[in-house]
């Protein structure tokens, strides 16, 4: 029974990970799929889990039961979304470059519907994501939190909710840095139309500038879309490494420093 449970609780961290990381909790992986993986993950991460006297001793304890699954799913939880954050991250900018040039002018579908560039810069940042290893890392950084962090362990709220601040500053600054280029290259052009405007007050400034902003953002996202997509997936090794950490203390926290095998690592 004690075997049992400690598998429920295996599986349950694991399972947070592959419904919230990028790519393996894409829509386009269907739930069986991610189910799937989680057991075969957990089958391969049993070696890692430290089964303590007491581990054990918490385990046969139902009455924290609740508690123990829901600090599993945290742990899981907050290493996928933080992860996710990043490349949300992507997609408001390419949203934000759309509304910047009018290109959202016609759009329809909803609030909810993605501009076509929002999710052109969410594809290319997931697909750069993918060809540089990033689920195997997040894979193996699960992994890891077996060895840092042992089941049972519960989390204290307040370092999750400013490491969730931090990620958050983060992907807002990921947002800035990468439609930094376009804006420079709007402006530039902006003050070019504003100059031939006082020169021949009688073109048609309405259709030029749009037509104008249209070719510059298409330019400047040709020019800066690879070291704009390198911005993200070059920031997720110490993402990952800051979430890590802050789980690493969260739980620490809660149990009163606790030791783990982790410390020898620091």
């Amino acid at each position: 029974m004690n075997l049992l449970a400690i598998f429920v609780l295996v599986f349950v961290r694991i399972l947070a990970v592959t419904m919230t990381a990028p790519i393996l909790g894409s829509r386009a992986v269907g739930f069986r799929t991610r189910v799937a993986m989680a057991v075969m993950l957990m089958m391969l991460t049993m070696p890692l889990v430290q089964i303590s006297p007491s581990v054990v001793s918490r385990v046969t304890n139902s009455a924290q039961w609740l508690s123990f699954i829901f600090s599993e799913a945290a742990i899981g939880i907050s290493l996928g979304l933080g992860v996710s954050i990043i490349f949300a991250a992507a997609g408001a900018a390419g949203a934000a470059i759309g509304q910047m040039t009018g290109l959202e002018l016609g759009k329809t579908g909803g609030h909810d519907a993605q501009s076509p560039l929002s999710s052109f810069y969410h594809i290319v940042s997931v697909a750069a994501f993918a060809l540089m290893g990033g689920p195997a890392l997040v894979v193996t950084a699960m992994l890891d939190t077996f060895i840092q962090i042992p089941i049972t362990a519960t989390l204290e709220q307040q370092p999750l909710i400013d490491m969730a601040t931090d990620l958050l500053q983060q992907s807002f600054m990921l947002t800035l840095r990468a439609i930094g280029p376009v804006i420079v290259a709007l402006l530039a052009s902006n003050i070019v139309i504003g100059i031939i405007s006082r020169t021949y007050p009688q073109m048609n400034l309405l259709g030029l500038g749009l037509s104008s902003n249209l070719i510059v953002m298409f330019m400047a996202v040709f020019l800066s879309l690879g070291g704009t997509v390198w911005l993200f997936v070059d920031d997720i090794e110490s993402t990952v490494q800051f979430l890590q950490k802050g789980l690493r203390h969260a739980a620490e926290v809660k149990s009163g420093a606790m030791t783990t095998p982790s410390e020898v690592l620091r």
